[in-house]
């Protein structure tokens, strides 16, 4: 069975991440997924401006040289230079002279190097195209680029930043398209002032090259999401399949299947997960333990109430066919016991029970063991019991606790109950307070004929009695499992032994943290 629950549980263990926690783990995936996807937009992003700041730096050379040309050329052929210039780079090449009126424009004069397409003329495919480029300029957060459309009245007025030109000193700058294609403006002025040029060009290469630039970041998120994915694999196996697995086990514990439970503690584990399985399991075998001893329990109260219960029973017949009065005045008697005995069990099994519950919902202070000890002998010699009790400590000493008053004085007077109902008359029984290292030990010794050394822990049990036969049915046998229970909920212990000086005899030994201030 136990190999077989290894290799069930093999799939939930971890080899080299072991040592890393489970929030270490997720902010590791998650950065580094992240960490990609802003990679290839700001290289997307830092490409076209790249692409665009050369072509618009190399524009502004060429309108410059172009502008120095101009000037040499001869008014008859400086049409025909032009015509051939935007031939040879596709644009065109506007001349205006000092009045801002146009002179040459070589679409005018031969056949245009360019024309700006109609988007609502496009195919279905540009049209997609170009909503994708809207999708990823907006997500490389790139400004709105100022739309370009052909001036009505071409005049020189008619172009911005135009007149802030000077020589040697030349303009540019991109604005879009109606179908997005990029439209670079360059402006340059003569040496003399007298003329200015003006060059666009409908930079579609440069789309082009975007758009394979995206085609080729589009492939890197589809690898960022194959990555992504199986990272998520990994956390669902490291994180999911676990918690599945203890939560399947936790509902199999919720449905009563305690007994048949066992849920997996992953030892091999030391994140939060391996915390959460092995809190499970001790929570599990908590309650397993818990239902036991409830269901063993119920059976010794039903045992031990069927004695009384069958002793009542007897009297109770008896009394119908015993026409004897003292006969009769002897069955009434044993009634009357059993029911007192009925009772005191029954006060006593209900204390039992409240004692878990109470003690969680408990507010300790601090006590004084000393002052608590004294007024519980105080209030017996009030009632002129006639026993004797010797109480020794240390008077040089403060000994205190953190605990509920009414709880440990209650466990005290069981025990100091519990030796004078083993003592002879007149015999006195000793109790003895001390503290070491930071505990405090409290001990309570009778004269009686002492306790087996097997029996040292079969006295807690629940109903364990091991009274002569005369005193059968005048203890209930919980007084000791209740003191255990209120000494462990204070973080002690509580244990019998023999007397330390081998007197015949038992001890009761007490052992709880002192109070901190008092360490």
């Amino acid at each position: 069975m136990k190999p077989m629950t290894q290799k069930s549980n093999a799939d939930l263990t971890l080899s080299w991440s072991k040592r890393f926690s489970l929030t270490t783990r997720i902010l590791a995936v998650n950065i580094f997924a992240l960490a990609l996807m802003v990679f290839g937009l700001f290289a997307l992003d830092s490409f076209r401006t790249g692409l665009f700041e050369e072509r618009l730096k190399t524009s502004r050379i060429k309108m410059d040289a172009i502008a120095e040309i101009i000037t040499e050329t001869p008014v008859d052929k400086r049409a025909d230079y032009l015509v051939r210039i935007g031939e040879k780079n596709d644009s065109r090449i506007r001349l205006y002279d000092d009045k801002g009126e146009k002179v040459i424009d070589n679409f005018l004069i031969s056949e245009p190097t360019y024309t700006l397409r109609n988007p609502d003329d496009e195919p279905i495919e540009k049209i997609a195209a170009r909503y994708l480029d809207y999708v990823f300029n907006f997500l490389v957060l790139e400004p709105n680029l100022q739309s370009f459309e052909e001036p009505e009245n071409d005049r020189l007025s008619a172009w911005e930043h135009a007149e802030k030109v000077t020589a040697n000193n030349p303009y540019s700058e991109v604005r879009n398209a109606r179908d997005l294609s990029p439209v670079i403006i360059t402006i340059a002025k003569t040496m003399d002032g007298d003329f200015t040029l003006i060059e666009t060009i409908n930079a579609h290469d440069l789309r082009i090259k975007v758009r394979a630039e995206r085609g080729r970041i589009f492939i890197f998120f589809l690898i960022v999401l194959t990555v992504s994915i199986l990272l998520s694999l990994f956390l669902a196996r490291t994180i999911v399949r676990p918690i599945r697995r203890l939560a399947t086990s936790a509902v199999k514990v919720r449905l009563g299947r305690t007994a048949h439970v066992t849920i997996p503690r992953l030892p091999e584990r030391s994140d939060e997960i391996g915390m959460l399985a092995r809190a499970l399991s001790d929570m599990s075998m908590t309650l397993r333990k818990r239902v036991e001893l409830t269901q063993s329990f119920a059976d010794d109260v039903a045992h031990e109430i069927k004695n009384p219960l069958a002793s009542l029973r007897s009297a109770l017949d008896g009394l119908e066919n015993i026409k004897d009065p003292a006969l009769s005045k002897q069955l009434l008697d044993v009634a009357k016991d059993d029911v007192r005995r009925m009772d005191r069990l029954i006060t006593d099994i209900a204390e039992a029970g409240r004692v878990d519950s109470q003690i969680a919902m408990a507010q300790f202070e601090e006590i004084n063991v000393i002052t608590l000890i004294e007024d519980i002998i105080k209030n017996r010699k009030q009632r002129d019991d006639g026993k004797i009790i010797i109480f020794e400590y240390d008077k040089n000493i403060s000994i205190s606790i953190m605990a509920e008053k009414i709880r440990i004085e209650r466990v005290i007077e069981n025990l100091i109950d519990n030796a004078l109902s083993f003592s002879p008359p007149n015999k006195p029984i000793e109790i003895n307070a001390s503290a070491d290292h930071g505990v405090i030990m409290i001990s309570v010794c009778d004269n009686g004929p002492g306790i087996k050394e097997s029996d040292y822990e079969k006295i807690f049990q629940r109903f364990y009695s091991s009274r002569p036969e005369e005193d059968f049915g005048k203890h209930s046998g919980l007084g000791l499992a209740i003191s255990r229970t209120i000494i462990e909920a204070h973080n002690g212990n509580i244990r019998a032994m023999q007397r330390p000086d081998k007197k015949s005899g038992a001890c009761f030994e007490i052992i709880l943290p002192a109070a901190e201030s008092h360490e």
